[in-house]
């Protein structure tokens, strides 16, 4: 049973548990302490992502430490010998949240004439064949939906100073038939999403989580790339099938792993237990950011949406979030990013990423993309990039000196 079968990853899972750093960087109003009073400093940079807030003790250790063992577990398909883990697809894109989140960080850049399994691809509207999104990966005796192919187009940005730099524009093929109107989704990272969650809504309205901000919570967010992402239903989308059509009627009609008292593959109990892994991650510390690097980052704009700081709330959902200054760098809103960034349905709005703790992208990942669909190579090519209500900011970076601009890259990247 699904439900006492999570007490025997406790000792395993806390074997393995997420490495501490043995320096802590705390007080308010510094910006070093990006996450406030529990903000680790990683000694092994390709952990940078996997520390626990250090506020975040007892009951609640043991508890996001269960959840960790679960963000890591590779599930498998029914019938399995072990029903804790059954319940994957029939269709499904990874066999693990760890799989697309690589190191609780962001996915991978897909190389050309290649796929990656941590870019989705998802579809305006529901497609009879295809669903809400394109599953790569199936069960024994189920066929996937295919998978996507990217290639790249070189282009060219000219700086005021004579400077050019190389972008590449991917092109996307998907499998014979499915849908035109698609999005891409790079996994995004998962570190730092407790003090996000603990910022008042008053302060931040559009707060929500995925590249649009189309969930309204944590867990929320869980159930939905649960369901979509590994075919797990759970209490908000039940269907054992995951997204599998009604013309897909060999992928509805497949085993499923409904858990015997919950009727669940994905437990209220495990749900839990994942969000208190994702409360307790701490964004890693800021290095040294550089006072003239911030005052160029302000001077052009890009504070106008990357907002620097907020308090947490009182009630926040642990205790260890409570009452702290934190250095997200974001106003987690949505904006029109133009027309180089809008995706093949023609939305062009994209929620503001966090800022803080980009600097160790390559460290954690060292194929890591950034923006939505993992075009950008570097922070350099995302901010040029930026179109439509950017655009502003992005001429204002464009028109700095090479040494500006290299001081304004730096800033970023010690957040």
């Amino acid at each position: 049973m699904k439900l006492m079968s999570i007490v025997a990853l406790a000792g395993a899972a806390l074997i393995g548990a997420p490495v501490w750093a043995g320096t802590i960087e705390s007080g308010l109003g510094s910006v070093s302490a990006s996450g406030g009073d529990g903000t680790r400093v990683p000694f092994l940079p390709r952990e940078a992502y996997s520390q626990f807030l250090s506020t975040v003790r007892g009951q609640e250790l043991t508890e996001a430490v269960i959840g960790d063992a679960l963000f890591k577990k590779n599930w498998a398909s029914s019938p399995s010998s072990t029903p804790s883990s059954d319940g994957l697809g029939p269709l499904f894109n990874a066999r693990s949240c760890q799989a697309c989140h690589v190191k609780d960080g962001r996915g991978r850049r897909p190389v050309a004439g290649g796929f990656d399994p941590t870019l989705l691809i998802k579809f305006g509207t529901p497609d009879r064949d295809f669903g809400s999104q394109l599953q790569t990966e199936s069960v024994a005796g189920i066929a996937s939906e295919g998978r996507y192919r990217v290639d790249y187009q070189s282009e060219f940005f000219a700086y005021p100073d004579g400077d050019v730099l190389e972008l590449q524009r991917p092109v996307w093929t998907l499998p014979p038939g499915a849908p035109s109107n698609f999005t891409l989704r790079m996994a995004p990272p998962v570190y730092g999403l407790g003090l996000i969650d603990s910022i008042d809504r008053t302060d931040a309205p559009e707060l929500g989580y995925g590249w649009r901000g189309q969930n309204g919570s944590l867990r929320a967010q869980i159930q939905d790339a649960a369901f979509h992402d590994m075919g797990l239903g759970n209490a908000r989308l039940s269907q054992p099938f995951g997204d599998c059509t009604e013309t897909q009627t060999a992928c509805r009609d497949a085993p499923n792993g409904n858990d015997s008292v919950s009727g669940l593959e994905l437990t209220e109990q495990m749900e839990s237990l994942m969000l208190s892994y994702l409360l307790s991650l701490s964004p890693p510390a800021a290095r040294n950011p550089s006072g003239a690097g911030r005052a160029l980052f302000e001077g052009a704009g890009c504070a106008g949406c990357h907002r620097p700081s907020y308090m947490t709330r009182a009630d926040a959902p642990l205790s260890a979030l409570a009452s702290q200054r934190i250095w997200p760098y974001s106003d987690f809103a949505r904006h029109d990013m133009g027309d180089d960034l809008a995706d093949p349905s023609g939305d062009r709005a994209w929620r503001t990423p966090p800022l803080w703790g980009v600097g160790y992208a390559f460290d954690v990942n060292p194929q890591a993309g950034f923006l939505h669909d993992g075009r950008a190579r570097t922070l350099e090519e995302a901010v040029v990039w930026h179109g439509g209500a950017a655009e502003p900011a992005r001429d204002a970076f464009a028109a700095l000196t090479k040494a500006q601009r290299v001081e304004l890259l730096g800033f970023i990247e010690s957040l």
